[in-house]
């Protein structure tokens, strides 16, 4: 799939979650909007989550620095994505540095009742 073709379908992907693997860490939100730029392609997040490998596997929510609410933005440089059309709805951005992010159906969601520490 070409970013051209990921562009088009980005209004599709609004509600579905993007799950990130960054440095050998998991990270997962739902998407609420996606902005694209001639540099930049920043999805802004409702919220964020880690896998917590360590003893219980299960999601923690990301707490912030002096930030309040749940809104995260994650930026990714559009010179160093490559966008695979997975199947089934799923679609991979593979960054250059290594670390990737699948964007998933809607029905394939964290639920967020599951993630520790998150209260909406």
């Amino acid at each position: 799939m070409s970013f051209e073709e990921f562009v088009v379908m980005t209004d599709l992907m609004t509600g579905k979650d993007i799950e990130s693997s960054i440095g050998g860490d998991t990270y997962r939100g739902p998407i609420v909007s996606i902005k694209i730029d001639k540099v930049h392609c920043i999805f802004e997040l409702a919220w964020h989550a880690r896998f917590n490998k360590v003893g219980e596997d299960d999601w923690v929510e990301v707490k912030r620095k002096g930030k309040s609410g749940h809104l995260v933005s994650l930026t990714l440089k559009r010179g160093d994505i490559t966008v695979q059309d997975l199947g089934d709805g799923m679609i991979r951005l593979l960054q250059k540095d290594g670390n990737y992010h699948v964007i998933f159906t809607k029905h394939q969601n964290l639920n967020s009742k599951a993630v520790k520490g998150l209260n909406l």
